[in-house]
């Protein structure tokens, strides 16, 4: 196979791949295959703004769905979910974890919440450490 047959190959499946469902007036679903490692889907949003900006979001579902198997509750789980969204340049407010995007950089944009929602609900496998430190 050539670069030519593979890039085709790859745009097509690609394309085929990304669904969008308007839910409310300029917010939309993306429907995408990238998954929570369970199986569900990733719920990944798209807010179309007046000065043609986008803000790309969870809706508050990474948190909700994280909510049930940990809590949030110390100085501690809030400063690594604090450096996870610094890290990847994402906000959160009123749950909504969210990263400001331009229409040309839309597919990086997505890529990179997906990522970031994929390192908050790995937060659930922070455990504390039953022995003390020595140090």
């Amino acid at each position: 196979m050539n670069r030519q047959a593979i890039e085709n190959v790859l745009s097509r499946s690609l394309k085929q791949s990304f669904r969008l469902e308007e839910k409310r007036n300029a917010l939309y679903q993306v429907f995408v295959p990238i998954y929570h490692e369970d199986g569900d889907m990733m719920d990944i949003f798209i807010m179309s703004r007046e000065d043609g900006s986008v803000i790309i979001c969870d809706c508050g579902k990474t948190l909700m769905r994280l909510s049930y198997s940990y809590d949030m509750n110390t100085p501690r789980k809030e400063k690594i979910l604090t450096d996870i969204l610094k890290s990847n340049g994402a906000s959160i407010k009123d749950g909504n974890i969210f990263l400001p995007s331009s229409p040309d950089l839309l597919f990086e944009n997505v890529m990179q919440l997906s990522q970031t929602i994929a390192q908050v609900d790995a937060m659930r496998y922070q455990k504390k450490s039953s022995m003390p430190s020595f140090f």
